[in-house]
């Protein structure tokens, strides 16, 4: 699971495409890349840093790994001191509703968020960093994540 660092704009173009939505500067953008070296994932920290907070995107399966939400949690958390990090979905995406529902605090609902439909409501989901810690302490060290902690 190595993570693509540097390629912002390529990375965040791939994920518009796969969330229908644009991304613009300033953001950071991850890759997550397969065994093959093929993007499989991308987590886009769009309306970057404004305070505490941060929003996250996320894009492909590869992104919903743990060990790749426990490196975001260390960039966010440790590097960049946010206070909390916001991510939406659209009401509409219950596959992702369940993944922040797992470990991320629901927060509210945004009527429209998305377009002009029920189903295009954004559910907003945070994440605190008590909240994050015990992924950032039971994180394994590898592929070089350990580095992102520094």
């Amino acid at each position: 699971m190595p993570l693509v660092f540097g390629h912002d704009q390529v990375v965040a173009d791939w994920a518009a495409e796969r969330v229908g939505a644009a991304f613009h500067p300033p953001y950071v953008a991850w890759g997550v890349t397969d065994a093959t070296g093929m993007l499989t994932g991308a987590l886009v920290f769009n309306e970057y840093y404004r305070g505490g907070n941060i929003s996250l995107s996320l894009a492909g399966q590869g992104a919903m790994r743990r060990e790749v939400l426990r490196a975001a949690a260390i960039y966010v958390f440790r590097q960049l001191g946010c206070t909390r990090v916001t991510a939406r979905t659209r009401r509409s995406n219950l596959a992702m509703r369940r993944i922040l529902g797992r470990s991320w605090k629901f927060e509210c609902t945004q009527p429209r968020w998305f377009g002009p439909e029920k189903a295009d409501d954004a559910l907003v989901y945070v994440l605190f960093p008590e909240m994050a810690e015990r992924w950032i302490a039971r994180r394994k060290v590898t592929n070089g994540l350990d580095t992102l902690a520094a």
